[in-house]
Formats: C-alpha cells, structure tokens, sequence
C-alpha cells in the first residue's frame, strides 16, 4: 500500500485531519481549555458539549442530503474552508463564559466540522483504486487519528501555557487544521479528475 500508493494515502491523511482533530480540539481540549484557563465549572461544559453532540446526530443525514445535491468535492471544499473561520467565533463566544454563549460557539463549530466529517469516509474511500480502496480507507484513518488526534489536544495544551489569557493561536491551530484538509480535500479531488479522464485512454489501448 505504502508503495503502491502514497501520495493518495497521503492527501487521504490531510483530508481526514479535521474531522478527527477537530473533534479531539471540540471535545477533549474545550474540556481542559474552558476549566483551567477560563475558569468553568466542569459539570457546564458537559453539559454544553451534550447539546452540541445531540445537534450533530441531526447534522450527519442533512450534510448527507446536501452533499448529494451540490457535489461531494464542493461541499467538502466549503465546509472546511468555513471551518478556517468558525474557531474566531467560537473563542469569543466561549470566552463569555455562560452556558449559551459557550454552546453557540462550539456548536458554529462543531456544525461545520461535523457536516465535513459525515461526508469526508465516502469521498476518500471513491479516491482510491479498488483493488487498494480498504486498505488505503483504513490506513488513511488510523494514521490521521493517531498522529492529528494525539497531537492536537497536546499543541493545544502547549498553546494555552504559552499565550496564557490569548485565545488567538488556539484559533489559528485549528484554522491550520481547517486549511490542511481543505487542501488535501482540493488535491485528492484533482488526483480522481486525472483517473477518471485516464480510464477511458486504458480502455481504448
């Protein structure tokens, strides 16, 4: 697999990042970032968190649904580059400190990042050749979850210490994010536009 295909496994890593670190930066670090530095009872961004999760079960059919209509590339595209702007809003609005405030700000968040991540499994497993289409999918997961969903909490952590009472580099972490799975997202879409006009030339030789 390595060798057969790695720029594909490669672009197929970028474009699972925001949907795996962004869930571990939405979830996990929020938890750490909103009762250490801003001050939160734990039991209120739970309790948040509850409600966004409970949103995103509605989000996964309707992203689905839209996705179909307008092109999967297309929705993909806009849903992260989006998301390269969500974590401004967020921010600000966690910083406010009530349950409202904090639940709007992850949830303009989370709304995107979960509408990518319903429809990114489809699009990557339709990038690869299928004679490598499961090794590649499940190669592309792993690797992103363990290297992006491992490191974004902890970059995070680092982050926080070192810009103490500054939301603004935790808001470009996950704009970075955003930005390498748009990317990835462009690029893989471009690698399948190339297979596509090759197939009919192979069949014709």
């Amino acid at each position: 697999m390595l060798t057969g295909a790695p720029r594909l496994l490669a672009l197929a890593v970028g474009a699972n990042v925001l949907g795996i670190a962004g869930f571990y930066f939405t979830s996990t670090f929020m938890i750490a970032y909103t009762t250490q530095y801003v001050g939160l009872n734990r039991a209120v961004i739970l309790d948040c968190l509850l409600v966004v999760s409970i949103m995103q079960f509605f989000i996964t059919p309707l992203a689905a649904y839209i996705a179909s209509r307008v092109g999967n590339l297309r929705f993909l595209a806009t849903m992260a580059l989006v998301s390269v702007f969500t974590p401004y809003a967020m921010f600000n609005l966690v910083d406010l400190g009530s349950l409202g405030a904090i639940t709007l700000g992850i949830g303009v968040a989370v709304l995107f990042m979960g509408a990518y991540y319903a429809v990114i499994a489809g699009f990557v497993s339709d990038s690869f050749p299928t004679a490598i289409r499961y090794t590649g999918i499940s190669m592309a997961y792993q690797l992103s979850g363990a290297i992006f969903g491992g490191l974004t909490p902890m970059l995070g952590t680092v982050l926080a210490e070192n810009f103490k009472g500054q939301w603004w580099p935790l808001a470009v972490l996950f704009s970075v994010i955003s930005l390498l799975s748009l990317v990835s997202v462009l690029l893989l879409g471009a690698c399948r536009q190339r297979h596509v006009q090759l197939q009919p030339e192979a069949q014709q030789a």
